[in-house]
């Protein structure tokens, strides 16, 4: 009889794994990194999002290209109206039939404040240049954003709260089902303008219609960073340090 290690090796032997680029009609996405893709259900068809992130001369992006899984099809979506300057090392999540994006960092490309922003928030990060005032080269953003895939708008969404999480980049986002069609967004670590990692960790009520979503934080736990952290029906994993979040 094999032993344990023996099955394992001869289990590895018997597995053939196969990897292939999927060629896709339509006009593909430029060369990327940092950017996010997002799966939604339009029509009983399965279609990505794929939005923003830096080329490779570090220039943040800002268009939004749609792959329908279906037809194996892509395509360039053109929002109506302003829409949010590139960024990149941002978080995506989709409810109902919007696309939520969190944070970010808009290197290379200038953002500006279209004012009657609250004191101490930071710029909503649109990039029409014919309006507002021009606050800095490079920026990580707080703001929350929403594409609206039916309208094809981009706005900024006001929220609940006094919990946002602080500006940041490169975070993690884990999305959680809820009942009577609501649904969490959970947002861990990342990091700050100068480069800080952080081991903080907020999570967005969305609820279905037009109700406000509202921010909340996970304070007091006692979870190590390198403990996955689960919520209902959703686990969001961390690697990584060991101080405890606080």
């Amino acid at each position: 009889m094999m032993n344990d290690q023996e099955a394992l090796a001869q289990d590895d032997q018997d597995v053939e794994v196969r990897c292939h680029a999927r060629v896709s009609a339509g006009r593909s996405p430029s060369e990327r990194s940092l950017h996010s893709c997002t799966l939604l259900n339009v029509e009983g068809c399965r279609v990505v999002y794929l939005y923003g992130g830096r080329n490779k001369n570090g220039i943040a992006l800002d268009d939004l290209h749609v792959l329908d899984l279906e037809a194996n099809y892509w395509r360039a979506e053109k929002p109506k109206g302003e829409k949010p300057a590139g960024r990149f090392g941002h978080v995506a999540q989709a409810f109902e039939s919007n696309l939520y994006v969190f944070g970010g960092h808009s290197r290379g490309q200038a953002t500006f404040n279209f004012g009657g922003q609250p004191e101490g928030r930071s710029s909503g990060m649109f990039s029409d240049k014919k309006k507002g005032q021009r606050e800095a080269d490079t920026e990580a953003t707080d703001q929350l954003q929403r594409y609206d895939t039916e309208k094809q708008m981009w706005s900024e969404v006001e929220v609940l709260g006094d919990d946002r999480p602080s500006a940041r980049y490169k975070h993690a986002s884990c999305f959680v089902p809820e009942r009577r069609g609501e649904a969490r967004v959970f947002i861990f670590g990342g990091q700050d303008e100068d480069g800080i990692a952080l081991n903080d960790e907020h999570f967005l009520n969305l609820k279905p219609g037009d109700e406000a979503p509202s921010w909340c934080a996970l304070v007091g736990l006692g979870v190590s960073c390198r403990a996955a952290a689960c919520f209902g029906r959703g686990c969001m994993a961390g690697e990584g340090g060991g101080e405890r979040m606080r």
